[in-house]
């Protein structure tokens, strides 16, 4: 079994992160922009509190998209689907995929909580 590193695993994990941030940022815009009355007595209006359920479904959507590079890997060498080693199979933390099409063992250089 020959071992690899995909160098792009890490980057494609790191810009999902930094996409959802990206994306709360008209959210939080949208529902402050919403809110009337005065600093004691703030409300908001039927459309801001409609903003807070699509920053809701828009969060729990980022979500699973965050972490479907460990789940929908595809190797870089042939194009197949494969999954994450499972923790008790790795040497270490490292996210590892092995192809069995390839006979490939790829490392990203990437750890469990480093996310």
């Amino acid at each position: 079994m020959m071992g690899r590193k995909d160098s792009e695993f890490g980057y494609k994990k790191m810009l999902n992160g930094l996409l959802f941030v990206g994306g709360c940022i008209p959210f939080f815009f949208w529902i402050a922009s919403q809110s009337h009355g005065g600093e004691t007595d703030k409300k908001l209006t039927t459309s801001g509190w409609i903003g807070i359920a699509a920053f809701v479904a828009y969060a729990i959507g980022a979500i699973v998209l965050i972490r479907r590079p460990e789940g929908h890997y595809c190797c870089p060498e042939c194009g197949a689907h494969i999954k994450a080693l499972r923790h008790n199979e790795r040497s270490n933390q490292e996210y590892q995929f092995q192809c069995a099409a390839c006979g490939i063992l790829w490392k990203t250089d990437v750890f469990e909580g480093d996310g």
